[in-house]
């Protein structure tokens, strides 16, 4: 937006009306966009949008001021890159520059227009190239900071993150319930201290699977350290989710593992999200349900309703 007002007093000085009011509306435009996302947090429309704005003011002044106005192009190519994912930053080049090609052939050489065809397809295949690799790096790196090594599953940061998401969704109505169940896997220590770690470790990634094959589609699994996991169930109710936890439970009891040696159990709590409460008040309700199946012998499903119950009286 910054950069297009000097060029909108230049063409206004100039008496250049019609690219002055062009520059001016995509200025607009662009500080629109850029507000939006200011006050929403969310830029995937305000790409789109300046996409658009700069397609538009390529091809619009290369019809108002003549072929030389394709240098143009070239920063244009490199922004479409920039702000959409690769395949459809291509797709958009590939466009502009047929465009581009087809508005001027006629009025310069075959060789000029082969000259910036080439040129432009030089410039969108090193811009398609490195962002492809950079985006390639930027997921290798989201994947490090959100997903447990151990098992491939999402780990703490992604579910302290979503369980704040699905709170916040309870409090201005956009979701009508939710629940966690939190699993423990019963005797765990035991289990490394008996068979070592390396069986520890191939039976963490096995139960994941068992977990992640039972639950549903919209259902989340995350591993939160150790042998502690949690599922967040959205748009799922108390009732509901104390049945998906006892389904889980029979599950693990009736799985055999590829170590046939091994024989495990859960320990389940389950706590419905209440809008308006702390979600660390919904964690600490789960976390406590969970350890008193494990204290009422293990193997077991406990529901916390006491803080709701108290809440509605």
């Amino acid at each position: 937006m910054l950069a297009m007002i000097p060029f909108v007093f230049i063409r206004f000085f100039q008496h250049d009306y019609p690219v002055a009011f062009l520059n001016l509306t995509s200025a607009i435009l662009t500080g629109s966009s850029f507000f939006v996302v200011l006050i929403t947090k969310k830029t995937e429309m305000a790409k789109i949008s300046l996409s658009i704005v700069c397609f538009i003011l390529a091809i619009t002044t290369t019809i108002l001021k003549g072929w030389h106005q394709i240098i143009w192009v070239y920063p244009v190519l490199t922004l479409f890159f920039a702000v959409l994912k690769p395949t459809r930053a291509l797709q958009v080049s590939i466009v502009l520059i047929i465009s581009i090609s087809f508005l001027i052939y006629t009025k310069v050489s075959n060789l000029y227009v082969l000259g910036f065809i080439v040129s432009a397809t030089a410039t969108m295949i090193f811009a398609f190239a490195f962002t492809s690799q950079m985006h390639s790096q930027s997921d290798i790196l989201k994947d490090l900071v959100i997903k447990d090594p151990l098992t491939g599953i999402a780990n703490r940061r992604a579910f302290e993150e979503d369980m704040k998401k699905y709170s916040e969704q309870m409090k201005n109505g956009t979701m009508q319930s939710a629940a966690m169940v939190m699993l423990d896997i019963d005797y765990f220590k035991k289990i490394n201290d008996d068979f070592g770690h390396s069986v520890g470790d191939l039976l963490l990634r096995e139960f994941a699977m068992a977990i992640i094959a039972k639950i549903r589609k919209k259902d989340s699994l995350y591993r939160l350290g150790g042998e502690e996991f949690v599922v967040l169930l959205p748009h799922t109710d108390s009732k509901e989710a104390f049945i998906i936890a006892e389904g889980l439970r029979i599950e693990i009891e009736n799985t055999d593992w590829s170590d046939p040696k091994l024989f495990i159990t859960v320990s389940l709590g389950v706590a419905e999200c209440i809008a308006g409460q702390n979600v660390w008040g919904w964690f600490e309700r789960a976390d406590k349900a969970m350890y008193k199946a494990k204290k009422e012998g293990r193997n077991k499903s406990i529901q916390c309703n006491e803080i709701k119950k108290s809440i509605e009286q």
